[in-house]
């Protein structure tokens, strides 16, 4: 047996396994990880090791003590995929196991492999065949995976995913949640299987005292594929564990302080501004003047003594006052000593200069040395290739065009170009940041620190990031404290699993991309997206909605004109996973407002919306249909092109009068309750009419969506954080 709680177990492992070819990481021979796997609790065949050079008798010797018939595996440096290689072979027997173990040599010698050994294993019940499988996805720390299982794993691409650790109750979601559980219920006349034996399995390889977490960093790969789950319980046929090279784990640097201070700072200085051209650095001096900084406000310049109004210093040391933002708009080379050279007189130095990481090769190592200069002068780094900076309440700014009206969202960018993006186009969204952070290559200053920053700002009510790439562990625990006490909405693009595809395991192959942003969606509750329009989207929609109190079950009322987009609208909605019930009490309350005949009473609820018609009539029905019925969340939907198509449209009359009455008259309903509403054909009215009627929902209060599917998936998102902050609460 293997006793994981012993300091020296995993050297152990360490000492049976093999190295995997061209890779840094070593596979653990099956019969270890069994003895590990049973330590823990996870049942598993009986076996038999049998060294490579074993004599048919002791194959045959060796059957009795695990059952005839038999599984002949054969296991050894590169004998990874064992049924790829013809390395298994089930239902072995006395008269068979001679001529098997000869079939499996030669097979593996085709592939230019010798086994180190041989197994032979008891057959196990047969039962319905999962994969329960933990990788460590790097950032995201340790990953679970559950699945349909077996050799057709990847072509069924059927898992479900969590961090660990995970809790019982994650497992028994796990299990509810994935397409195949029905067949562990029962499928088509076969007996249902024991559930609570899988639940226990996975917990006790992704629990808090499980498997994994007892391996800690040093497991790379964990998977069991096929576990069979009958009638009987759940056993682990097939084991795999690769371990992660042993190396000596790097330092965590000691930060010198926190991020107080960097949004409002009292002097700010800034490096590359010229007395005979425009650079980056004057514009960034006058925006800072256009936003009311009149003093403490520098340039640093080796002979001007002005630079844009603003006085100049040949040296940070030269300041007359230290210097709470320090911002480098030089080259590259020339960043490292500058920092330096702020040591006692800088608090923040935040770079905007590409040309580090980013580019390999000589830019890594200036990396390093500029983070090199950074803990020696004991400042907090901006950056490199970074924006800076923004705070619509104290002028700190890196664009003259960001909007000036501050918000309470918090925002952490690992792009500029995005960070940029979604400030200026927030406002016409309803979101409005007051503060955001673009991080640039992020080596001292991270998104996973701005974002607890922000978790603690009691100026801060909604979290925003956009995230390349993967999470950075400070992020992913950030993540899990923010459930239920403030919205994380997280903007994360190109979730592809290229990534994945140099695992050595299915699981590894299964939880690259979107299944590891999957697992940090159901664990943390933060909500994850992948374009700029959903993101904006979902932040509108929580700023709307997050102050009103719902005590309805999640559940969705759709109203708008025209069959066939409440039909659309329903699909968007059981696509997103809302529950969209049928009006029952809510009919019989319709059928007293007067509508004409053919109206639908039903959900959706089909109401004649165009002029010639009362403005009111949304909203009354809306109101009538809440107060006989609950709902948490009403999705309306209205057509434009009727108001312009049918020639009611005047030069002398911007906008639909009869639109913007309609939104107007939502407004107390918008108050106490979460309406939502698609504004469709929008491009047929001229764009100052467009522009007046999304202005006008969004001051009733009602955020608007360009599609059902953006709509329905913010009210998903919204419905979600509402059930966080209620199991918090």
């Amino acid at each position: 047996m293997v006793d994981l709680t012993m300091p020296t177990s995993i050297a152990r492992l360490r000492a049976a396994a093999a190295p995997l070819p061209d890779s840094e990481r070593w596979l653990v021979p099956e019969s270890v990880v069994k003895d590990v796997l049973e330590e823990s609790g996870v049942a598993v065949p009986r076996r038999l090791t049998l060294p490579a050079t074993a004599a048919p008798d002791a194959f045959r010797a060796g059957l009795p003590e695990v059952g005839e018939p038999a599984v002949l595996k054969a296991w050894g440096a590169g004998v990874v995929h064992k049924t790829e290689l013809g390395a298994v072979d089930v239902g072995v027997d006395a008269d068979t196991i001679d001529a098997a173990v000869l079939r499996m040599r030669q097979r593996l010698s085709q592939h230019a492999l010798e086994p180190d050994g041989f197994l032979l294993e008891q057959l196990v019940p047969a039962g319905v065949e999962v994969l329960v499988g933990i990788v460590d996805a790097a950032a995201f720390g340790q990953v679970v995976a559950l699945g349909l299982g077996g050799t057709a794993v990847e072509v069924l691409d059927e898992v479900v995913t969590r961090l660990c650790p995970i809790t019982r109750e994650d497992a028994a979601a796990m299990v509810a949640s994935f397409r195949g559980s029905a067949l562990l219920r029962g499928h088509r006349g076969q007996a249902p299987v024991d559930v609570d034996a899988l639940i226990d399995l996975l917990y006790a390889l992704a629990g808090p005292d499980g498997v994994a977490a007892r391996l800690g960093p040093a497991l790379a790969e964990l998977e069991c594929n096929p576990v069979l789950v009958s009638d009987r319980g759940a056993f682990a046929a097939d084991a795999r564990l690769i371990l992660h090279a042993e190396t000596e784990a790097a330092e965590e640097p000691i930060k010198p302080f926190g991020l107080e201070g960097l949004f409002a700072p009292r002097s700010v200085a800034i490096v590359g501004a010229s007395t005979s051209k425009t650079t980056v650095a004057n514009r960034t001096l006058r925006n800072y003047r256009a936003r009311g900084w009149t003093r403490s406000l520098y340039a640093i310049h080796p002979t001007a003594a002005e630079i844009e109004g603003v006085p100049a210093y040949a040296s940070v040391a030269q300041i007359p006052e230290p210097v709470d933002y320090l911002a480098l708009m030089v080259p590259a080379a020339a960043c490292p000593e500058i920092v330096r050279a702020a040591k006692g007189r800088a608090r923040f130095v935040h770079v905007l200069s590409s040309g580090f990481g980013e580019t390999g090769g000589e830019g890594a190592r200036l990396q390093d040395d500029l983070l090199d200069a950074v803990r020696d002068s004991a400042v907090r780094l901006i950056g490199p290739n970074s924006l800076g900076v923004f705070s619509a309440g104290s002028g700190q700014t890196w664009g003259g065009g960001l909007p000036r009206e501050s918000g309470r969202i918090g925002g952490a960018f690992q792009s500029g170009g995005v960070s940029t993006s979604v400030l200026q186009m927030g406002p016409a969204a309803g979101v409005h940041f007051g503060k955001a952070v673009s991080t640039g290559n992020g080596i001292d200053v991270t998104v996973g620190e701005v974002a607890s920053y922000f978790l603690d700002d009691p100026d801060t009510d909604v979290i925003a990031l956009y995230v390349e790439g993967g999470a950075d562990r400070q992020l992913v625990d950030t993540l899990r404290r923010a459930r239920g006490r403030k919205p994380v909405v997280v903007l994360a693009p190109g979730l592809t699993d290229a990534g994945a595809r140099a695992a050595a395991s299915h699981t590894g192959a299964l939880t690259g991309g979107r299944r590891a942003w999957a697992a940090v969606e159901t664990s943390t509750g933060a909500v994850i997206v992948e374009t700029i329009e959903s993101f904006l989207a979902v932040l509108g929609q929580v700023v709307a909605h997050q102050a009103i109190d719902i005590s309805a079950e999640p559940s969705t009322l759709i109203v708008g004109n025209g069959g066939g987009a409440s039909v659309m609208a329903v699909d968007a909605c059981d696509a997103a996973g809302l529950p969209v019930p049928p009006c029952v009490e809510a009919a019989e309350a319709l059928g007293t407002l007067g509508l004409t005949s053919g109206v639908s009473f039903a959900n959706p609820v089909d109401v004649p919306i165009f002029q010639g018609t009362a403005p009111e009539l949304l909203a009354d029905v809306v109101r009538a249909a809440l107060g006989a019925q609950s709902f948490s969340d009403v999705l309306l939907h209205v057509d434009v092109a009727p108001y312009y198509a049918l020639g009611n449209y005047r030069d002398d009359l911007p906008g639909s009068t009869h639109l913007l009455q309609v939104a107007a008259a939502l407004t107390p309903l918008a108050r106490s309750g979460r309406l939502s509403v698609v504004v469709r054909n929008l491009d047929c009215a001229p764009a100052a009419d467009a522009d007046q009627v999304r202005s006008a929902f969004r001051a009733a209060g009602v955020p608007v969506h360009r599609t059902f599917a953006e709509a329905a998936g913010a009210i998903a998102a919204v419905q979600r954080l509402s059930a966080d902050r209620k199991g918090v609460s």
